[in-house]
C-alpha cells in the first residue's frame, strides 16, 4: 500500500511538470496545414552592420527602440504601435493614418475601430525580428530589419486551408530624433516606400 501511494505521488508531480513544460514552450505555434507546425519563431540575431558615424551608446538606444516597436507589433496593440510614429503631415499620410486607425468609421471622432490586425491586408503580426544594419544619413537613422511575419491563412488562402502562414519580410525603419526621443518617420518594404507601408501584409 505504501509503494502504491508513493508511486501515485511521484506520477502526480511528473504530470504537473510535463504540463508546465508544454504550456510554457516559447515561440511555437501549430497549424492544421503545417505551414508553421513545430517551427521555432526565432530569427538569428547576427552581428549588426553599424555605420561608423553611430556611437555604441546610440546603437544601444536605437536597438532598444526598434525592438520595443517590434514587441508591440507582436502584441498587436494598434494605439501603442502608432504612438511610435511621428505625426502625419502630408494629406496622403493623414488619410492613411485615419484609415488604419478607423477614424473614417467614427464621424464623431470619439471612438476608433482600428483596421490594424482586424482587416484583410492588415491581418498580420510579427513573431520575431532581427536588426541587420543601422546607418545615419543627414539626420535620418535608417534601420534594416528582417521580420518573421505571421498571417492567418484564411486571409490569404481559401477557408478550406485553415491555419497560419509565415514569411520573412525585409523592412526599413527610418527614425528621426525628436524632443520626445526617437520616432519612426517611415516604416516600409522596398516595394512600398510609404510612411506606414510595412503595416500591411
Amino acid at each position: 500500500m505504501r509503494y502504491i501511494l508513493l508511486f501515485s505521488i511521484i506520477s502526480f508531480f511528473i504530470g504537473v511538470l510535463l504540463s508546465f513544460s508544454i504550456w510554457h514552450t516559447p515561440n511555437k505555434i501549430t497549424s492544421s496545414n503545417n505551414n508553421v507546425s513545430s517551427k521555432s519563431l526565432l530569427l538569428e540575431r547576427t552581428a549588426v552592420n553599424i555605420s561608423s558615424n553611430i556611437t555604441s551608446d546610440e546603437e544601444k538606444k536605437i536597438e532598444d527602440f526598434v525592438y520595443g516597436f517590434e514587441a508591440e507589433r507582436k502584441l498587436q496593440n494598434a494605439d501603442k504601435i502608432m504612438s511610435y510614429f511621428t505625426p502625419p503631415t502630408s494629406a496622403e499620410d493623414k488619410s492613411n493614418f485615419d484609415f488604419i486607425m478607423g477614424k473614417d468609421l467614427s464621424p464623431n471622432k470619439t471612438t476608433d475601430s482600428p483596421r490594424l490586425f482586424t482587416t484583410q491586408g492588415f491581418f498580420n503580426w510579427v513573431g520575431a525580428s532581427a536588426i541587420k544594419s543601422v546607418n545615419k544619413n543627414e539626420g535620418t537613422i535608417i534601420v534594416k530589419v528582417d521580420e518573421l511575419r505571421i498571417s492567418y491563412a484564411s486571409m490569404v488562402e481559401p477557408p478550406s486551408k485553415p491555419g497560419y502562414s509565415t514569411n520573412i519580410l525585409p523592412v526599413t525603419i527610418e527614425l528621426k530624433v525628436t524632443p520626445q526621443g526617437f520616432k519612426i518617420d517611415k516604416y516600409y518594404r522596398d516595394s512600398s516606400i510609404l510612411k506606414y507601408g510595412a503595416l500591411s501584409s
